[in-house]
């Protein structure tokens, strides 16, 4: 007989069960929805599928992937790279370094054609407040030195005056420029420095 199918417990000749005590029994259905959960089937689990498997590895490689990217920082720019001409105009007006550098390079490429005693070039780096101060005290101090001051430790870093065609290369020592700071770059040939100026953003 089927689980499902209903019992039907049959009625003895004459009506009445042993012991019924004279009440007459009709009938008596018994349903196995009535069964006690004890005589239950226990549920077979859902064996996972192919796909869920899959998908299951899928949220896990995408997890894993997330948490390398939180580890992977950009590399920090420890270069100020400029070029000027005879535009009396340096390329870019403002340059971003990291404080975390252990030293920064100053490079310069003249891409104009006049000399160095027409229209030279340098990079010269300051703090913002002392750029104006140092580009006049320059002028003073004259060509032969570069139109800088000897020593004057308001200078952060420069590279020595170039003429068209020539290149220059110097280095800022690592922590010379704080995070957050002000600074300036110029170029501290007479005349040059009120357009020849950009900032140095210094990050951290």
């Amino acid at each position: 007989m089927d689980v499902d199918d209903a019992k039907l417990i049959r009625i003895p000749a004459g009506g009445r069960f042993p012991g019924a005590h004279g009440r007459r029994v009709i009938q008596i259905k018994a349903s196995c929805d009535a069964m006690s959960d004890h005589g239950a089937r226990p549920e077979t689990p859902e064996t996972p599928t192919e796909q869920s498997i899959m998908n299951i590895r899928k949220s896990l490689l995408a997890l894993a992937l997330l948490g390398c990217a939180g580890l992977v920082q950009a590399a920090p720019n420890c270069t100020i790279k400029l070029q000027g001409g005879d535009n009396m105009q340096f390329d870019q007006k403002t340059v971003t370094v990291s404080a975390a550098c252990k030293s920064i390079s100053l490079e310069l490429q003249h891409t104009g054609k006049l000399p160095v005693a027409a229209m030279g070039h340098n990079i010269v780096v300051t703090a913002s407040a002392d750029a104006d101060a140092v580009a006049k005290d320059g002028i003073k101090a004259g060509a032969a030195s570069g139109y800088l001051p000897a020593g004057d430790k308001r200078v952060l870093g420069a590279t020595k005056m170039i003429g068209g065609g020539e290149s220059a290369t110097a280095s800022i020592p690592g922590g010379a420029l704080k995070a957050g700071g002000e600074y300036s770059f110029f170029c501290s040939f007479p005349g040059h420095s009120a357009l020849m100026r950009g900032k140095v953003v210094v990050a951290p």
